[in-house]
């Protein structure tokens, strides 16, 4: 739940009453902010620092008002390979939602050329949930972070985090270009969708 992309807001302005962002960093959340107020709008959006990911804080205080609960729809885009556990973080982001809500994913698509993980000998899903040789089987493993996932993988996802229902996938851009200032890289978008049963 970062507040980076106002995209999402003009895309889905006509539809909300209100946007909710969560980042970590106090810059993006006042780039944000500002951004914000100098749209002419009827809905209300504002985004707050803070992390509702940190798995050391299981109930993070500053989000256990109604204004951080029951949405009808929250959305992680682009940034979700970055997670250790992606599992986690959907299950933390997917508590949020209404009963009914739905949980929106875009990220990339898993790039089958980028090869097997550095260490060459872990059986893993990259998902946070680990079965590898003498590693402690069956538990809860760090892993290196994701290039992207590929529909089974993202439906796991879902389902671990009880956003299965109704779970749709599409890849939405084939080899679109993404740019920074250090290089650029192409990559094949998805969108995957799931309700809170």
């Amino acid at each position: 739940m970062r507040a980076d992309l106002p995209l999402r807001k003009q895309a889905l302005g006509p539809y909300i009453t209100q946007a909710v962002g969560i980042d970590p960093s106090p810059n993006r959340v006042h780039e944000y902010n500002m951004w914000a107020s100098t749209r002419s709008s009827t809905s209300k959006m504002t985004a707050v620092v803070g992390n509702l990911l940190d798995p050391a804080d299981p109930s993070p205080t500053t989000f256990e008002g109604e204004e951080f609960n029951g949405f009808d729809l929250a959305i992680m885009g682009l940034g979700f390979h970055h997670f250790e556990n992606p599992v986690f973080a959907a299950t933390r982001v997917a508590a949020r939602l209404k009963k009914g809500g739905v949980l929106l994913i875009l990220d990339f698509l898993v790039d089958e050329r980028s090869g097997p993980p550095a260490d060459g000998h872990r059986h893993d899903h990259g998902l946070g949930q680990s079965h590898g040789h003498g590693n402690g089987g069956g538990t809860v493993a760090k892993t290196r972070k994701r290039r992207g996932f590929d529909e089974e993988q993202i439906k796991l996802v879902f389902e671990s985090a009880d956003v299965g229902m109704d779970f749709g996938f599409e890849v939405i851009a084939k080899g679109a270009v993404f740019k920074t200032s250090k290089h650029s890289m192409a990559k094949d978008v998805f969108m995957a969708r799931g309700t809170r049963a």
